[in-house]
């Protein structure tokens, strides 16, 4: 037996599966397997919360590139790059490509908001520099992020013509690129505005459009939080890792919550895993984001629960309700006749005795009715 379930695990007629829950793995993987027919086993279970770290704003999906990984910078600093950088590209200094490329990185380490005219002309330069190198490919993508942050800019003349072929490439190929939709993700839903690229984008229904590419994202509220994005044909999302809750995976029902969800999982897990995201109800798999209809032994074990919640619901109910009416019962009986000559204080006293004995008796019939009602139902369940 020992044999057959490991050669069952291994069979690609029973691959494993990720499963992404709220806050139950054990009865995520449960559900997932009999809703799958896959052993429990191959069910792999990976909380919302750990499919990204992280307390500031950030792109998740596939295809994303680390973000700031030094000290916060100035557009001051990266200004004194450039100015640096200009003058010695004139005398034809090919060692200004490196700091070009630092400069670069340290965009995603901006502290304030970006200005477009500062990264158009650092990723022209940076262009320059990498034709002067014998590395068109490095220009023509250098010139493209410089069309991003300045869609209208033009090739400089006092630059050599032979360098202009890379930007005139860079200048047809940006006018191609596709736009793509990125959705606003937990933690940045109620963000008005973005600053990307060194201008500032408007939020419609919860998402921004970009081109293809790579740009330079801000969330300006309640601090500038700078990160690079890349956008293509995969999805994407800007997301505080650490406001992921189980909500998000509760209404995974809802597109707007899979449009978050789907970059999570592609960025977590690899392109060929299979995923399923369980919401405490249903089991939907990702990528597709089809509802899988509910094995019959599950749906079974949920009808017995829920009946044997009745059935003890009713029973305690019921329980109390002769209580209560034995009780009332009792007192009643004790003061409805009076016991001989009584004053007009004591007659008083003893009416509001019997009048809580007749309400102990009403609301004990009651309960016990609903408890009879629950068990009846709990029975027939």
């Amino acid at each position: 037996m020992l044999v057959l379930a490991l050669l069952a695990s291994t069979d690609p007629a029973h691959a494993g599966a990720n499963v992404v829950y709220g806050d139950d793995a054990e009865e995520a993987v449960r559900h997932v397997a009999a809703d799958t027919g896959l052993p429990v086993w191959d069910v792999h279970p990976t909380a919302a919360a750990d499919l990204a770290s992280g307390d500031a704003p950030q792109a998740v999906g596939a295809g994303q590139v680390p973000g700031c990984i030094g000290s916060p910078v100035t557009n001051a600093q990266i200004r004194d790059v450039v100015a640096k950088v200009e003058t010695r590209i004139a005398w034809q200094d090919t060692t200004a490509l490196a700091d070009l490329a630092a400069a670069d990185a340290s965009l995603a380490c901006l502290s304030e908001p970006a200005e477009a005219s500062l990264g158009g002309r650092l990723f022209f330069l940076y262009g320059i520099a990498a034709g002067d190198a014998g590395l068109p490919d490095q220009a023509q993508a250098a010139f493209a992020r410089a069309l991003t942050f300045q869609p209208s800019l033009a090739w400089d003349t006092r630059f050599s013509p032979k360098l202009r072929t890379p930007f005139d490439a860079a200048l047809a190929s940006t006018a191609a690129r596709a736009k793509r939709q990125v959705t606003l993700g937990p933690g940045v839903e109620g963000a008005a505005t973005l600053w990307i690229d060194g201008q500032l984008v408007q939020v419609a229904s919860g998402r921004v459009e970009v081109s293809d590419g790579l740009h330079l994202v801000q969330v300006l509220l309640p601090k500038v939080s700078t990160f690079p994005l890349v956008a293509s044909e995969r999805a994407v999302a800007i997301v505080v890792p650490s406001a992921l809750s189980v909500r998000a995976v509760a209404e995974a029902a809802e597109p707007s919550r899979q449009a978050v969800l789907q970059p999570l999982i592609e960025q977590r897990f690899a392109a060929d895993d299979t995923t399923y995201v369980w919401t405490g109800a249903r089991t939907w798999k990702a990528g597709s984001w089809d509802a899988l209809p509910p094995s019959n032994a599950m749906v079974e074990e949920r009808h017995r629960a829920v009946g044997q919640r009745l059935l003890l619901a009713g029973g305690t109910t019921g329980g109390a309700g002769l209580v209560a009416v034995a009780s009332g019962l009792a007192l009643w009986a004790a003061n409805h006749d009076a016991n001989g000559a009584e004053t007009t204080r004591e007659y008083g006293s003893r009416m509001a005795r019997t009048g809580a004995g007749s309400a102990l008796v009403d609301a004990g019939v009651a309960s016990l009715g609903a408890g009879l009602a629950c068990v009846a139902i709990g029975v027939a369940w």
